[in-house]
């Protein structure tokens, strides 16, 4: 058998307080099928704010200096040097910040119809008033074929999902 895989990259719907993505089913034989995607939660302006919080960032990324100064790689203090790390990621919300699949997401929400859009502000609220923008919770094959939803935008994908995960390996 040939490898075949379908690209879908479109919203399923909403579980466990998350919107799910599909973007992919893969088949590689029969025993070896699947599909992959992603889920994306929301972030807080609080939730940003703490993360932006020096002495907390001192507290977990201290190991990052030590090794820094271990290798000779910087002569600053543990303050500055998590000073100059916040700086340096200044394009991201946070130092650790990973915007994988935000703008994706964004532009799948963009193109719903008005009444998904209802429904996506009537549970997460609206983005800029309720919550700053979305984070990437967990990716890959993360679909199980018994999942259950809260809400399904696209039916059809849970039959991709079923007849792709039903049986994983």
């Amino acid at each position: 058998m040939t490898r075949e895989i379908t690209t879908y990259n479109q919203i399923v719907g909403i579980k466990d307080n998350e919107l799910w993505i599909l973007e992919d089913s893969f088949q590689h034989s029969d025993d070896f099928k699947g599909v992959t995607g992603y889920h994306m939660d929301t972030i807080t302006q609080s939730y940003i704010d703490d993360r932006n919080d020096t002495s907390k960032l001192i507290k977990k990324y201290d190991y990052l200096w030590r090794e820094a100064v271990a290798a000779k790689n910087t002569e600053l203090g543990l303050e500055e040097y998590i000073e100059m790390l916040q700086r340096d990621n200044s394009d991201d919300l946070f130092f650790d910040d990973d915007d994988s699949f935000r703008y994706q997401t964004k532009k799948l929400i963009n193109n719903l119809p008005k009444e998904q859009k209802e429904k996506l502000e009537s549970i997460f609220g609206v983005m800029g008033e309720d919550y700053v923008t979305w984070n990437c919770s967990g990716c890959g094959r993360c679909f199980n074929a018994d999942d259950k939803w809260d809400y399904v935008f696209n039916p059809k994908l849970l039959e991709v999902i079923t007849k792709y995960e039903a049986t994983k390996v």
